[in-house]
């Protein structure tokens, strides 16, 4: 896996912090190999790891993976709801 962006945001107000990043690895299948786009969240208190998630294959064009993580981060999305938001914006393409 190749690392192709990273965030870290503090969440307002709280000791909390999300960290953000998106993945390209390859994909090889009966029907052809490519580059697939990942994303990983995850969320930290002062204890340590408190929450995480992990999507594989959110798009295989590096754009619209880019906005994609681009819109997460924004929105400061948890892990929590990160697999809600990603289909909302999967949905409105």
């Amino acid at each position: 896996m190749e690392l192709i962006s990273e965030s870290l945001i503090a969440l307002s107000g709280e000791s909390s912090k999300v960290e953000y990043a998106l993945l390209k690895s390859s994909r090889h299948c009966p029907s052809g190999s490519g580059s697939v786009y990942s994303l990983i969240c995850l969320s930290f208190d002062r204890e340590g790891l408190v929450d995480q998630d992990f999507i594989y294959d959110i798009s295989s064009d590096r754009a619209t993976a880019s906005r994609i993580f681009n819109a997460v981060v924004s929105g400061k999305v948890t892990p929590v709801s990160v697999k809600e938001v990603l289909y909302d914006l999967l949905s409105a393409s």
